[in-house]
């Protein structure tokens, strides 16, 4: 089985895991409400560590306000840069993508037809376009934008109008436009151009994604000429935020850990747009060790101060948060998973929680493998039977040889009779019970027995050498056998003289013998 905690991880591009509703409740909403407000807002989310669950908050956000917002990610290139024209791509690619259950419709053909329709409100209400019914128009315009400028139907009345009143009409657009952006821009017109034939061109000839950027080029001349991308994003941003909520989010700041330059140069970047682009909302995620060594100790004071006017500070996690990670991953056992996790207070945040969990799924897993192992090995030996040693022993597997008392064989040892092959096969030692490591083997033997051995001697020669009386009157010297006195310390008054020794001395040496 696999352990549901494994990945530990997230990223906001990346396959999203399972969410979490009630994580960060309070400061979800709180963020919410911010990014959902008409006015533009750089948000600031903080946390006291990694792992707190700031990405997963952002993933929760993006799925939340996919309907009616435009949430793009950015990313740092190779030397710690904000890509604007890496915003741009992606902008444009989200924007043209089709959307679901509206066949060859795009996110940009309903931002463009708002766009048309604003633009032509004033015109309607001046009376400089004239109108049978100006209340019945109006109410069109505001309620119905997207199919009022359907300019893919012959019946949209409106839309075929504008189609060929264009030339005549655009100035006029982008005066209104103008108002409502802070001035007309060059960039700000070519724009409109665009994006004005993109949404009047059939479907199966307009351009999109990097041919609309190729016509935006190709028209200024500027990118050729190697200027930035600032000014035609911030123009793009200034037109497509009047009827789009845009918001872009920088996470994933620890590779700026120290390095002042790079945090100096995307602070700069980040407020630069927002102050182009008043409309667009900035998520910037960061930790506080990032913040602290590099950000807040080179930023002058006044951008520190736009990056610290909404700041959404995140919090350990309260016991129910902490059951609903748990159980939104492993439904049955998290109230006991929970039980298992010891960590402090301060220490209950989603990476800590995850990687608790992880370990202890895997030390379950360990020890049931385990377990799984021993059992396969005893039900092994209960198999191959009882009589189990380091060899396994059959009755037929019998030495049959004769044996003599002494121990010596009357027919050759090299030559004996084997029934089966001997010695028998060893087995491994780590499945031998214990109660069965000493075997013995038994030998048959057809010799006839032996007689009995005879019993030992009851007497023994006597080591004294005894002179006879005899010997003295001339006769043979004959060698006595003496029977062991009943007390060897009496000496004999019956005995004859002695030759050399004392009686002592041969009860000492007899003794030694």
């Amino acid at each position: 089985m696999k352990n549901p905690f494994t990945s530990n991880f997230e990223s906001f591009e990346g396959p999203m895991s399972p969410l979490v509703e009630n994580l960060h409740g309070d400061k979800f909403d709180q963020l919410k409400e911010l990014i959902s407000g008409g006015e533009g807002v750089l948000v600031s989310l903080r946390a006291p560590r990694a792992g707190y669950g700031k990405t997963m908050l952002l993933s929760r956000l993006r799925e939340e306000l996919r309907a009616n917002s435009v949430i793009v990610p950015i990313d740092l290139s190779a030397d710690s840069r904000i890509n604007e024209e890496d915003i741009l791509v992606r902008l444009l690619d989200q924007l043209t993508s089709v959307l679901p259950g509206k066949r060859d419709l795009t996110r940009l053909d309903l931002g463009i037809r708002r766009i048309l329709a604003n633009a032509l409100i004033p015109l309607v209400e001046s009376g400089e376009v004239p109108s049978p019914n100006r209340t019945e128009s109006l109410r069109s315009l505001r309620e119905t934008p997207e199919q009022v400028f359907d300019f893919h139907k012959e019946s949209a009345a409106v839309a075929q109008w504008v189609r060929g009143q264009f030339p005549a009409l655009a100035p006029r657009f982008l005066s209104v436009i103008g108002q409502s952006c802070g001035g007309v821009t060059g960039d700000l017109s070519q724009w409109f151009t665009v994006l004005s034939r993109f949404a009047m061109a059939p479907v199966e000839s307009r351009s999109k994604n990097q041919d609309l950027l190729t016509e935006v080029s190709r028209e200024g001349d500027r990118f050729q000429n190697g200027m930035s991308y600032h000014g035609p994003l911030t123009s793009f941003l200034k037109l497509i935020t009047t009827t789009e909520n845009i918001v872009l989010v920088v996470d994933e700041m620890d590779g700026l850990f120290c390095d002042s330059e790079a945090a100096l140069r995307v602070a700069n970047t980040l407020i630069g747009l927002r102050q182009a682009a008043p409309r667009i909302k900035v998520i910037f995620s960061v930790n506080d060790d990032v913040w602290e060594s590099t950000f807040s100790r080179r930023i002058p004071l006044g951008m520190q101060d736009r990056f610290e006017d909404s700041v959404i500070r995140l919090q350990p996690l309260d016991e129910e948060s902490v059951l609903e990670l748990l159980r939104i991953r492993h439904v049955d056992g998290a109230e006991d998973l929970r039980q298992k996790i010891d960590l402090n207070d301060g220490d209950l945040y989603p990476r800590a929680i995850l990687r608790a969990a992880r370990d202890i799924i895997d030390l379950q897993a360990t020890s049931e493998k385990s377990a799984a192992e021993q059992r396969e090995v005893f039900d092994g030996n209960s198999r191959q039977g009882r009589d189990l040693g380091f060899a396994e022993i059959s009755l037929e597997k019998v030495v049959e040889t004769d044996l003599t008392e002494s121990g010596k064989p009357d027919i050759p040892f090299a030559n004996p009779v084997v029934k089966n092959k001997y010695p028998p096969k060893l087995v491994r030692r780590v499945t031998i019970p214990r109660k069965y490591l000493v075997q013995r083997i038994r030998q048959k033997s057809d010799s006839a027995p032996l007689p009995p051995a005879p019993p030992l001697h009851t007497s023994f020669e006597s080591p004294f050498r005894l002179t006879d009386s005899s010997k003295s009157r001339g006769g043979e010297a004959n060698a006595t056998s003496i029977s062991s006195p009943a007390n060897e310390n009496i000496p004999s008054s019956k005995a004859g003289p002695i030759d050399s020794d004392s009686i002592d001395e041969l009860l000492r040496k007899f003794r030694e013998r």
